[in-house]
């Protein structure tokens, strides 16, 4: 055979060797390994590139093309799995935007989308799981499950619900996700966002005794400016004008005015509606005042402006600085405890607003398609809703009938004073004043002011736990000196009652120096232990701002015989007082209790008050009203009034000023009156105990 044909017939042989092995491959690709199939691509590549026909070329690209056909898929399985693209995915929505994860080019733009659909929520991105992942047969479609959970509100039940996503791949790419909004949340189209909208919770009130509504939404006037009813260039005139009417800082409100926009409505002042005279006063007013005006409006308000607020507070507008620390609880617009019980308690009260999250479309995607809803507006689906939590009461055991007498009877006083009723069977405060003079200081609850001879209840106590009894015999002298130091008695005591008298004779009149000459008969802690019986001395939590006093040891034996008769370095209040009153009348150690629900002192009485001693301090008590300084009680009608006068020294001027005070107890009330500066118990304190004595019920 010539060269030339046995090279044609090694060729043919060969062409039919490649065609037989392309023939083979599809058997042998589904049966081995991609490896495998690897190889026999190899293998055919070599063997086409020795050359040769046209048709030896189409025979080759035909099998390769057959081989990679059969085998892609394969190697696309083996490379990737659905669970690390929607690894991939889970984590990106968790972070909110779905940049480096796999999407279909066709699904892309709406995926690139998703850092503005989460845009309205503030921050607030889901926690994102999957569970199960299904690959169809030929292994280019695979569907998973989304779990979403969404921390909506603190404390409280999240969102939580699961969406379907489908993957694709060929043999040109790994698995791809295939973006659509419901992959997001269910009810979420194309072109729409989320949002959350606020529900508010009803903001809860302030109960007396009986459940009484203390602190409660009443109608008001809110008396300010409309800055879109007056021309710019006259609106700080007419802010000076309203000021000067209104009482209050005219630069201030020149500035609120010129801080708020053009359409801003600014309150100079609110009145209660109850207010008749005033709100017409203020109507006939503000008529040439132009942009002033009258709102109507509610509020959450007390019976009156003055009724126990430096205790219970006042709540209105949050604040900015309230707004921020309530954890998004508050909002502009909203009303909040601003100080006081209302404030300490304002969680409670408030309660929790409610959300709802809610489908709705872009910005712009609503007009452009016309709307949903009448006038234009875009409707919204709401897509989750967690509802507002209202307010829980306060409970108080404040009377209110008791707490409008005392107020009214100190509102006058030109200086700090504190009025202090308690219920001994009880423990439950009735009422609780300071005067306006303490500019918003509890005087009643947290001052801190020598108690005077109102502690001589104390001291009797101490002085019947060595064996004293009220008719035992007691030198009062005008003068005692102690350890060099001269005490004396008040400038106009009866000399009636110096001499050698009862004990009883000296508490009623209040003999100072017949005291101060027992000092060392109490021993070092005998004051102190007495004080704690009666209530005075303690240290607890009972739910409100407040101190009972302290009854530190003496340094000395001069403070020893000046505390005898409550001087030295005791401090106490109306509170204080009245809590030894109360726990007289009660015969054991009263808590006094503002909360309804409040906690018995846990901290434990080392000697309490017995039948016998209980008997003893009411009998001096009663030699007060009827013998001593508190005689002008017995005008008081009903049971019989147990007293004790007291003025206190303070300073260091020649001769000292003083303090007034008194204590009382009546049936099933205790009632203790400080003044600050009073020139006497019984001249300043007593005339306001006998006022409230005689109106409280």
């Amino acid at each position: 055979m010539p060269a030339r044909g046995r090279r044609e017939a090694r060729d043919g042989q060969r062409g039919d060797r490649l065609r037989g092995g392309a023939a083979a491959v599809p058997q042998r690709a589904q049966q081995a390994p991609a490896e495998g199939a690897g190889r026999e691509v190899r293998r055919a590549a070599v063997a086409g590139s020795g050359g040769g026909s046209r048709r030896r070329g189409s025979v080759l690209a035909a099998g390769l093309a057959l081989t990679l056909a059969v085998s892609g898929c394969s190697l696309l399985a083996d490379r990737t799995k659905p669970d690390e693209t929607l690894t991939l995915l889970t984590d990106a929505l968790s972070r909110g935007d779905l940049s480096g994860v796999p999407i279909t080019p066709e699904t892309q733009p709406e995926a690139a989308r998703l850092p503005a659909v989460l845009e309205q929520l503030d921050g607030l991105r889901p926690h994102v799981t999957f569970t199960t992942t299904t690959v169809d047969q030929g292994r280019t479609r695979s569907r998973g499950v989304l779990e979403y959970t969404w921390q909506v509100r603190p404390d409280s039940e999240p969102w939580r619900y699961a969406t379907d996503v489908e993957l694709v791949k060929n043999a040109e790419t790994d698995w791809q996700v295939v973006w659509t909004p419901a992959a997001l949340a269910p009810g979420l189209g194309e072109g729409e966002v989320l949002d959350t909208r606020r529900a508010d919770a009803a903001r809860a009130d302030v109960l007396g005794a009986d459940d009484e509504p203390l602190v409660t939404m009443r109608d008001v006037e809110r008396v300010g400016l409309d800055k879109s009813q007056v021309r710019p260039e006259q609106q700080e005139r007419s802010a000076r004008r309203l000021a000067e009417l209104l009482e209050i800082d005219a630069d201030n409100f020149v500035a609120a005015v010129e801080a708020n926009g053009e359409q801003a409505f600014v309150e100079g002042l609110v009145v209660r509606a109850s207010e008749v005279q005033t709100v017409s006063r203020l109507r006939r007013s503000i008529g040439d005042i132009p942009g002033a005006r009258l709102v109507p409006d509610t509020r959450p308000l007390a019976p009156s402006r003055d009724f126990a607020r430096p205790v219970l507070g006042v709540a209105g507008p949050a604040t900015q600085e309230v707004i921020e620390a309530s954890d998004g609880d508050l909002a502009p617009g909203d009303f909040a405890g601003l100080s006081g019980l209302q404030a300490r308690y304002d969680d409670q009260l408030r309660g929790t607003p409610g959300v709802q999250v809610v489908a709705e479309p872009a910005e712009g995607e609503g007009e452009e398609q016309g709307g949903g809803g009448q006038g234009g507006e875009a409707e919204e689906e709401v897509l989750f809703v967690l509802p507002a939590e209202d307010g829980t009461p306060l409970r108080l055991t404040l009377d209110e009938r008791a707490q409008l007498v005392a107020d009214s009877i100190l509102v006058d006083q030109d200086t700090p004073a504190g009025l202090v009723a308690i219920q001994p069977s009880t423990g439950d405060i009735l009422a609780v004043s300071s005067s306006p003079a303490a500019d918003g200081f509890s005087t009643a609850t947290q001052g801190q002011y020598p108690p005077g001879s109102t502690f001589k209840i104390v001291t009797a106590l101490a002085l019947m736990r060595t064996g004293m009894t009220p008719d035992d015999a007691v030198e009062c002298s005008r003068t005692v000196t102690v350890d060099g130091r001269e005490f004396t008695n008040y400038d106009d005591y009866p000399a009636s009652a110096l001499g050698r008298v009862s004990l009883e004779r000296a508490f009623a009149h209040s003999c100072n120096t017949a005291l101060a000459r027992l000092h060392e008969r109490v021993g070092e802690n005998g004051l102190q232990t007495a004080a704690k019986t009666l209530g005075i001395n303690t240290d607890a939590d009972l739910g409100y701002p407040f101190t009972l006093g302290t009854v530190p040891p003496a340094e000395s034996e001069t403070e020893q015989a000046a505390m005898m008769f409550g001087q030295g370095r005791i401090t106490t209040n109306a509170l204080g007082i009245a809590t030894v009153a109360a726990s007289v009348a009660a015969g054991q150690r009263v808590t006094p209790n503002l909360l309804a629900e409040g906690a018995e002192n846990p901290e434990k009485v080392a000697e309490p008050l017995t039948g016998a001693e209980q008997e003893g301090l009411k009998r001096l008590m009663r030699a007060v009203t009827t013998e001593g300084s508190g005689r002008f009680l017995q005008s008081l009608e009903g049971e019989p009034v147990y007293s004790k006068t007291g003025t206190a020294e303070y300073g260091e001027e020649d001769p000292p000023k003083t303090h007034g005070w008194m204590v009382a107890f009546q049936g099933d009330i205790a009632v203790a009156v400080f003044v600050e500066g009073g020139e006497s118990g019984s001249g300043s304190a007593g005339p306001l105990l006998e006022e409230f004595l005689a109106e409280w019920r």
